[in-house]
């Protein structure tokens, strides 16, 4: 309604402003003709008509501008609606966006929180598995071993029926457990020179015996009439020494609880997760499980007694010098005497001791090494410049001209 007084506003407003205005230049106002008269009045007369025609047009623009904005003005305001429409709509959408990612980043911070929280729980839950994981494949060893063979399974050991008789192993030692079934403990060259040279009679020492792999061999190979004496410093490695002795009948055998060194008194033992790297000296850290504190003894003061010593094996990780070192009234007393020596090239790395030092040492005793040749299947004789190219390997030390010298010479 109000709409259509606007409209009838308009129509008269124009329809004044035409009714106002000269439609013809002699016409007066109201339509009348001018009166056309050369009197002093002609020049005022003009000027009033004039001003009533610039009155007139003033009144006919602006009479035109309403019209137009009355007509133009909703156009414009539905343009006006158009576009604010359409930016409040892209407005809407990109923040619709935006929401959208910010609860998907809170939902993942979340998730990152609830999981920064069970790490924890979640580490000890893989250290657990991984234990028992450790504890399955163990398990299924051992099931395999039973299998497969004839041994007998002790909470701390596991008996195990080899070439040289029965041998207690620790029962978490599986590599030496597989490693006595197979027949490869220190391979074969050791006791086939224990069967080239030991005889009734004679005297076998074992400095670093542990369980008694070559104890057993020598005192099968002496007899009752022979001396066997066993070193081992791990106090849990002993007991199992002492008992395979026992079960395998060899009552005739020594085992002394004790680490032949070249001091009397005691030391720490570093303990390997491999019984027989045991040694007096550090191990690498992925290596070592504890240290225990063990008695310490030259081979002079544990061997006074002794009238004849024929062969001595030394494994001790590390400490042969040491051992050498303990024993000098031993080699002097006896000439004609063997040494079985373990040489390891990472232990002596380990130590930073060159190995000219080390053989240097046997060397100035008046020895001669051996060394096996497993392709010629014979014992040879390396020249003092040549062991500094000697692998990890068992070396044997002999006196020239000895009977045993000449047994590997021989041989």
């Amino acid at each position: 309604m109000d709409s259509d007084l606007s409209r009838r506003d308009a129509t008269k407003s124009i329809s004044n402003m035409l009714r106002d205005t000269p439609l013809d230049p002699i016409t007066g106002s109201g339509g009348e003709p001018m009166k056309m008269s050369g009197g002093p009045n002609t020049s005022a007369q003009r000027d009033g008509g004039k001003g009533e025609g610039g009155l007139a047009g003033s009144r006919t623009r602006a009479a035109l501008w309403r019209f137009v904005v009355f007509f133009a003005e909703p156009i414009l305001s539905r343009l006006r609606d158009y576009f604010t429409i359409t930016t409040l709509v892209d407005l809407t959408r990109s923040a619709n966006r935006r929401a959208v990612a910010t609860w998907h980043s809170v939902g993942a911070l979340r998730e990152q929180t609830e999981t920064l929280a069970r790490r924890e729980d979640v580490e000890n839950l893989a250290k657990k598995l991984r234990a028992l994981e450790s504890q399955s494949v163990h398990a299924h060893r051992l099931i395999e071993i039973l299998v497969n063979r004839h041994i007998l399974v002790f909470d701390d050991a596991v008996i195990v029926r080899t070439p040289r008789g029965y041998l207690l192993a620790p029962s978490d030692d599986l590599a030496l457990i597989y490693a006595l079934m197979d027949g490869e403990h220190q391979g074969k060259a050791i006791f086939e020179l224990l069967d080239l040279t030991l005889k009734e009679n004679m005297t076998f020492i074992d400095v670093g015996a542990h369980i008694g792999v070559h104890t057993l061999h020598a005192a099968r190979r002496l007899g009752s009439s022979g001396t066997v004496i066993a070193f081992e410093p791990t106090p849990k490695v002993f007991q199992l020494l002492q008992r395979s002795i026992h079960l395998n009948g060899l009552e005739w055998c020594r085992c002394i609880n004790i680490a032949a060194t070249s001091t009397e008194g005691k030391a720490r033992l570093h303990i390997s997760l491999r019984s027989e790297y045991n040694s007096l000296y550090p191990l690498a850290d992925a290596e070592e499980a504890a240290t225990v504190e063990v008695r310490t003894a030259t081979l002079d003061s544990m061997l006074q007694g002794i009238k004849r010593i024929h062969v001595v094996k030394i494994a001790a990780q590390g400490a042969e010098l040491e051992v050498l070192e303990g024993m000098k009234q031993v080699l002097a007393d006896h000439r004609d005497i063997m040494l079985i020596v373990n040489y390891g090239v990472p232990q002596l790395d380990r130590l930073g001791i060159k190995p000219s030092e080390w053989f240097g040492r046997f060397f100035g005793h008046g020895f001669d090494v051996f060394s096996k040749d497993e392709r010629a299947d014979r014992w040879l004789q390396i020249p003092e410049q040549d062991v500094s190219q000697l692998p990890s390997t068992s070396v044997v030390f002999v006196r020239p001209e000895t009977s045993l010298w000449t047994i590997l010479k021989q041989r």
